[in-house]
């Protein structure tokens, strides 16, 4: 059976300059994708990325951060390079 990757893009709460490494999405396994969701509630509303190694979720009335690692990372570079 094929393992299903997510790619979720990551919600920068400061405007800056992209370069072509920085980080705009990450990847995360199906069963970790699952798991967030049941800890935290609906990706986008409950919880979402704001760096490469960082979650914001929101809970008991607030808003809190964990450090987390995805799967994979996918830069500004990849996604927009000029061919």
């Amino acid at each position: 059976m094929e393992n299903k990757i997510r790619i979720l893009d990551i919600n920068y709460e400061e405007m800056f300059k992209f370069t072509d490494i920085t980080p705009v999405s990450v990847k995360l396994s199906e069963e970790k994708f699952i798991k967030l969701c049941g800890e935290y509630g609906i990706y986008g509303f409950g919880w979402r990325f704001v760096d490469e190694d960082l979650i914001k979720y929101y809970k008991k009335g607030k808003w809190n951060y964990i450090k987390y690692n995805p799967d994979g990372v996918i830069t500004y570079g990849e996604v927009y390079k000029n061919d």
